[in-house]
């Protein structure tokens, strides 16, 4: 099924402070929730076989909150349910997949309505390099008709091959890598001058 689901760019405001948020919004028919992203992104993923990836997305609520994802084509359930979301609690919904395991699945609030969501998943034996957001109903399932106004915005699509997420990392349109994140303290403001005497 080929995603209908249409997108509108710089539609609102996204965590990292600029207008660059993506909206989602749904077509009145047949799986018309579904976005199909590797249809869309000129470098597509290429999934390795018995491999874990994760992916991780900033997502919130705009008139639709339950958003769902699909890493590979066999991430989903017999009934064409994926991995899903409500974006006005954070609360997230695991599924069996019809092939490969999905490992876990989480979300973090990060304010004004925004949770990155993230899903990690081992690829079966035969993955298809594609990945699915779409705007799902109450079961988590794409097999529906949306009235056609429903949508959610969305920023900072994240696929890695890792076990997690990592901090988000800017890219244009190509894969990218990025030294390991390192925390530092300036000691020296956080504590007192120390004297010593004997």
């Amino acid at each position: 099924t080929t995603g209908v689901a249409t997108t509108t760019a710089a539609a609102g405001t996204a965590p990292s402070g600029a207008t660059v948020a993506t909206r989602i919004t749904a077509a009145g028919v047949s799986f018309g929730g579904l976005w199909r992203g590797s249809s869309v992104v000129a470098s597509n993923p290429t999934f390795a076989a018995a491999t874990t990836y994760t992916l991780s997305l900033f997502a919130k609520a705009d008139t639709a909150s339950r958003i769902g994802v699909r890493l590979g084509d066999d991430m989903k359930t017999g009934g064409d349910a994926y991995c899903w979301w409500d974006l006005s609690t954070g609360a997230a919904t695991q599924i069996t997949p019809t092939a490969g395991t999905v490992v876990a699945i989480g979300s973090t609030n990060h304010g004004n309505g925004w949770w990155r969501v993230t899903v990690t998943y081992t690829n079966g034996a035969t993955p298809s390099g594609l990945f699915d957001i779409a705007i799902v109903n109450a079961s988590g399932g794409t097999n529906y008709t949306p009235a056609g106004t429903e949508s959610v915005l969305v920023w900072g699509l994240q696929i890695e091959a890792a076990s997690t997420a990592s901090s988000y990392i800017p890219t244009a349109g190509a894969s990218a890598t990025r030294a390991a994140d390192v925390a530092y303290v300036d000691v020296a403001t956080w504590l007192p001058a120390l004297s010593m005497t004997n």
